[in-house]
């Protein structure tokens, strides 16, 4: 052998061992790394398969404004539990629950008060695909609701003066987000929902007259931001 390489047959040996002991031992880091990336890919798979079952609730548009010149107040909140189901991978298909809720107190100088209850409650079907096979999942959806609405406007705190506004809301949402599924059974989420709503009511002020004899239409767009907790069940 070459002196260029080595001065003796022992010294060669133990090149040639440590080379091969080298060499076996990145083979079982490579073969492990990709073990462990595969695991993650199955795993992650898994976690939107056909057959599970999502059940969660996405929050979104809490405010509080406290006023300066009028003593007094507005509070505003949204909550929307929702059942999904998994009907092929990457594909949920569900029934959404939004509820959502306005309460504002206002004093002004005249010590005339002012009060304002507004709630909805409604129910609706909804589809969601998400994209890709990481722990972090971009998705696209659309959801439609129709909502009971009732308001209730008092002037003075005795309730001198009252309307009533009962009505229904219908409301179509497109929108998209991304999911971060923490594990197989624990996902958190964050979208962006574009809302077209549409409302039809009647005012009805306090002893049961009608201001008119006929439906109020209004119809509105809003961008809205909300963040959910879900939980996965299922194979």
């Amino acid at each position: 052998m070459p002196r260029s390489y080595c001065n003796n047959f022992i010294s060669c040996y133990t090149i040639v061992v440590v080379s091969h002991l080298t060499l076996r031992l990145a083979m079982k880091v490579i073969g492990s790394t990709f073990v462990l990336i595969l695991l993650l890919l199955l795993d992650a798979t898994a976690q939107t398969e056909k057959g599970r079952w999502l059940i969660g609730a996405q929050i979104g548009n809490f405010n509080y404004r406290q006023y300066k010149n009028d003593v007094g107040y507005t509070f505003s909140g949204s909550v929307m539990p929702s059942v999904n189901y998994f009907v092929r991978q990457n594909l949920l298909i569900g029934f959404d629950v939004p509820y959502s809720v306005e309460k504002s107190k206002l004093k002004n100088p005249l010590l005339t008060s002012y009060g304002s209850v507004e709630q909805q409650l409604g129910v609706g079907p909804s589809i969601r695909y998400y994209i890709g096979n990481s722990n972090f999942k971009p998705y696209v959806g659309i959801s439609y609701t129709y909502s009971r609405y009732y308001h209730k406007y008092d002037m003075n705190a005795n309730g001198d003066f009252r309307i009533t506004s009962k009505g229904f809301r219908s409301n179509l949402a497109p929108g998209l987000g991304v999911a971060y599924f923490v594990n197989r059974n624990v996902v958190l989420n964050a979208g962006l929902t574009y809302n077209f709503y549409h409302d039809k009511w009647k005012n009805i002020i306090a002893g049961g007259s009608n201001l008119d004899n006929t439906s109020n239409n209004y119809k509105d767009k809003t961008l809205t931001l909300g963040i959910g907790f879900a939980v996965l069940f299922g194979e």
